[in-house]
């Protein structure tokens, strides 16, 4: 799906270039949409996993992050299942 490719690439360029919770918020947003678009993209739901796991955690100290460790479980299994070969 080229819309969800060129979603995913800009999403990757916010995630760089966060400087502020509100740009790795907006960069979660569209990988979610890139999910929607894409159901098949693993590196979509690998990269949103990473942010809800660490990186975008750790920008929101304090806040209850169950539902985001939640979250990045279920992208984490959903990514294996959709590719169970890939190492990564």
């Amino acid at each position: 799906n080229g819309d969800a490719a060129l979603l995913y690439t800009e999403a990757r360029i916010r995630i760089r270039r966060a400087r502020a919770l509100d740009d790795a918020q907006g960069a979660c947003a569209l990988l979610e949409r890139v999910i929607e678009l894409d159901p098949n993209h693993v590196a979509a739901r690998l990269l949103l996993a990473r942010m809800y796991n660490t990186d975008f955690w750790q920008q929101i100290a304090g806040h209850d992050v169950r539902a985001f460790r939640a979250r990045a479980d279920r992208l984490g299994r959903e990514a294996a299942a959709l590719e169970p070969d890939n190492v990564d």
